[in-house]
């Protein structure tokens, strides 16, 4: 298998996970090949260029922590228990900052006791969201 192959294989592998071309060289070490990590970034260029990959920066939401306690994420909310369960730890917090509860649901009801819900991909895509 050719170094373009195995640097192929491991971003495919890899897919939405946070990769460097360092930590491809790592693997690649740890498969004994012997590769920098300027040969990977090349490698990586032709693949961007080719539109076989695409490089994104890494995004850190500043207050993170903070955010860990008002925004609830769940795939659907389904069933009463799923809702009690996601908007129940919202609802235990004693204060008045905004809560928001993220799902792929694609049609909601009106908010639950001052609880918004919104469309993860409208939240995302929305530049002039309330984070």
């Amino acid at each position: 298998m050719t170094l373009l192959e195995r640097i192929a294989r491991f971003l495919f592998d890899n897919t939405g996970r946070v990769t460097s071309a360092k930590s491809i060289a790592d693997y690649l070490k740890s498969q004994r090949l012997r590769v920098g990590v300027e040969t990977v970034q090349n490698y990586l260029s032709y693949f961007e260029e080719a539109l076989v990959a695409h490089r994104t920066r890494r995004f850190d939401i500043k207050g993170r922590r903070l955010l860990e306690i008002y925004v609830q994420v769940a795939y659907l909310l389904a069933t009463p228990e799923t809702i009690e369960r996601e908007f129940g730890v919202l609802k235990a917090i004693p204060d008045n900052y905004p809560k928001l509860v993220l799902s792929m649901d694609p049609v909601f009801v009106d908010d639950i006791d001052g609880i918004r819900r919104r469309h993860i991909v409208d939240f995302l895509t929305d530049s002039g969201n309330e984070r």
